[in-house]
């Protein structure tokens, strides 16, 4: 079972490594479907539907993945589980900076999008709220699994 866990863990960062190289190296056909899929994606208009995206989108801000993920963290030191409750804790609070490093690294300007209600400026690789929800389905997956098994 543990290696079948560090197998997973180095499969998921290879692939966060691969994307990071390919979109810092700005390689034209990885820019051109990134591109595609945004304008896309893009929400043109006010109202509920930009009201509903940031609902969707919310779990990623640190405004609400800390109220969630740090009385887990202080609830697993009550228990005195301390790695556990370390890596809780150290996931909530490291995933900001390592955001704004791979940022900084990799340069990639957000792109936008004419037409649109919503306005962004800075760099958009990797993006803070996919990167924080990442980190609290993670840490919330890693918590409950082990209860979601058949007795």
């Amino acid at each position: 079972m543990q290696r079948r866990r560090t197998l997973s863990c180095i499969a998921m960062l290879a692939v966060l490594g691969v994307l990071t190289a390919l979109v810092a190296s700005r390689q034209p056909f990885i820019l051109e479907a990134d591109n595609a899929v945004g304008r896309a994606l893009v929400v043109r208009g006010a109202g509920t539907s930009i009201d509903v995206l940031q609902v969707l989108t919310a779990p990623g801000a640190e405004d609400v993945r800390y109220p969630i993920l740090m009385p887990i963290a202080g609830f697993l030191l009550w228990f005195r589980r301390w790695r556990l409750a370390a890596f809780v804790a150290v996931s909530a609070l490291a995933v900001a900076p390592l955001t704004t490093l791979l940022k900084e690294a990799v340069g990639r300007e957000r792109p936008s999008y004419a037409g649109t209600s919503v306005e962004a400026g800075g760099m958009s690789f990797p993006s803070g709220h996919s990167s924080g929800t990442a980190v609290l389905t993670g840490v919330l997956l890693v918590l409950l699994w082990p209860r979601s098994a058949p007795p």
